[in-house]
């Protein structure tokens, strides 16, 4: 399964697989995680990586169209062509052997998150697109 295909990619590091988790267990595992990766090829905008960003994780994703509404490439994540089988590999190892880069881009992901998905701006930017309120 995945989790062999994962072992070449670093054979001394920690892969971890968590499959589904209840909500109450996601932001624990993100904060004791070094850095997120979404490997999905079709992807919408992503739930799980906003909440990578609000972690403060540096993110490896395909640059699907979802991952390019959340992701900018070089400052708070990394992206990989889609069909570009090695740059996943090659990112995730590079991003590993990096401390300085994962710092970088996880400060700027934490920013970028708390600016743009921040739920009290974004839950009263809806209201107003729907037009429930009115801008005062």
């Amino acid at each position: 399964g995945v989790q062999t295909c994962a072992l070449p990619i670093c054979s001394h590091c920690e892969i971890s697989f968590f499959g589904n988790l209840d909500n109450s267990q996601v932001v624990s595992k993100l904060n004791n995680s070094k850095i997120y990766v979404l490997n999905s090829q079709f992807e919408a905008t992503s739930y799980s990586l906003i909440e990578a960003k609000m972690c403060g994780l540096p993110i490896v994703a395909r640059a699907s169209a979802g991952s390019k509404l959340v992701i900018t490439h070089g400052t708070d994540g990394l992206l990989c062509e889609i069909d570009d089988e090695n740059c996943l590999q090659d990112t995730i190892i590079a991003l590993l052997e990096n401390l300085d880069l994962q710092r970088s881009l996880g400060t700027h992901a934490r920013i970028d998150a708390l600016a743009r998905f921040n739920q009290s701006i974004n839950f009263n930017q809806i209201l107003l697109l729907t037009g429930m309120v009115k801008n005062v």
